[in-house]
């Protein structure tokens, strides 16, 4: 059951368990088994992304691009997403081709923003792929 699966998370992450950190943070900020709660959430995938765990670095940006958790930082979240990127986390690039296409924490540069786009759609994210038709129609993303 998901209290059970939660708590499991909980035992590890409090260990120094990246991955369960993470899984934690995700426990939190879906209220799945505990209830929900966006500044744990955070706080849990702090603690994986100081351990270089790739995808609480991307889950971490999510919570500092919208403000979820922490407060809103639009260059912290271009901060992790690149971290995140350069462990080859998909999600990051199209976080980051997301960014990049609007200027959210960041320069717009349409060609950086349809690399990581390209790099989403390669790695199975296919809003990707609408993303950079929207750019080459000359939209912004």
């Amino acid at each position: 059951d998901d209290r059970q699966a939660a708590a499991w998370y909980l035992h590890a992450a409090h260990q120094g368990h990246a991955p369960a950190q993470h899984s934690s943070g995700l426990c939190s900020a879906h209220g799945i088994g505990v209830r929900g709660d966006m500044q744990k959430a955070a706080q849990w995938f702090q603690a994986a992304a100081a351990q270089d765990y790739a995808e609480a670095q991307c889950s971490l940006g999510v919570c500092y691009e919208a403000g979820s958790g922490v407060a809103q930082n639009l260059a912290s979240a271009v901060h992790w997403y690149h971290k995140a990127a350069a462990a080859r986390c998909v999600q990051a690039y199209f976080d980051l081709g997301q960014c990049y296409a609007l200027g959210k924490g960041t320069v717009r540069n349409v060609p950086r923003a349809q690399w990581y786009f390209r790099k989403a759609h390669a790695g199975g994210i296919e809003a990707a792929e609408q993303e950079l038709a929207r750019l080459a129609g000359g939209g912004q993303g």
